[in-house]
């Protein structure tokens, strides 16, 4: 397969355009640059440490809270169950009277018919 000399020539030239090219050298100062802005943004100033004091506190505090809320909780909860119990009981003798009141809808009829 021949190929046309102007193509062939046209590859020659790209092939060899990257051999006149040197290879690129960075800014000399370019690393100096990079290492000062990473130091200066590891800087210990910006930071806050808290104290294990402070930090026992917060989780005393914490733990604190918690049970109170754990306390309260079962609280209600006894609460709750009792004045269910309560209404229970009220209910099913409410509803029986009102249950045996409605079964004699027609006065003083003895007999139903049904």
């Amino acid at each position: 397969m021949d190929m046309d000399p102007k193509k062939e020539q046209w590859m020659n030239e790209v092939m060899n355009s990257l051999e006149a090219k040197s290879a690129a050298e960075p800014n000399p100062f370019l690393f100096a640059k990079i290492k000062q802005k990473i130091e200066s943004t590891n800087t210990f100033s910006d930071q806050v440490f808290i104290g294990k004091r402070t930090l026992a506190l917060a989780f005393a505090s914490l733990a604190l809270l918690l049970s109170l809320n754990i306390l309260a909780i079962s609280e209600l909860n006894q609460q709750g169950s009792n004045s269910i119990a309560e209404t229970t009981s009220q209910d099913d003798y409410s509803y029986s009277v009102v249950f045996q009141d409605n079964l004699n809808i027609y006065g003083n009829e003895a007999e139903s018919t049904f």
